[in-house]
């Protein structure tokens, strides 16, 4: 998968534009043909204007499709109600964000944040299962 992030010395008005192409290769499209998703968020009431500078580089394009989303966040943390919920996915095409959010929602919903050395293989494992000695 190709990711560019372009960021404001290419384009003038921020926040960043990301693109993502994929293609055959990916098993999405025909032998040639590319996908290409461009996507920002909106600040404007123009927002196709706002990623131009991404669409220009994916010229020709034959077939062009625009979809405004709005962003959603919780408000309530759920450490009362215990009811968690995530934000909505953002502009990053490459889930950047939505990982950040699911480290928050571990912290909301254990009180700690999570401890990613516990996952970390040792050197004796095998299996995922340390050797008992």
């Amino acid at each position: 998968m190709r990711l560019r992030r372009f960021g404001l010395q290419l384009c003038p008005v921020p926040p960043d534009i990301y693109v993502c192409m994929i293609s055959s290769a990916h098993n999405v499209a025909a032998q040639g043909k590319y996908i290409a998703i461009a996507s920002t968020t909106v600040e404007t009431a123009d927002p196709e204007k706002e990623i131009k500078p991404a669409l220009d580089l994916l010229e020709p394009i034959e077939q062009k499709f625009v979809s405004i989303s709005d962003l959603f966040a919780p408000t309530d943390p759920g450490t009362e109600s215990q009811i968690f919920i995530s934000r909505t996915y953002d502009a990053t095409t490459h889930f950047e964000t939505t990982c950040d959010d699911i480290k928050d929602i571990y912290k909301r919903m254990m009180g700690s944040e999570f401890d990613f050395e516990e996952m970390k293989r040792k050197k004796n494992d095998i299996y995922g299962e340390e050797e008992q000695q």
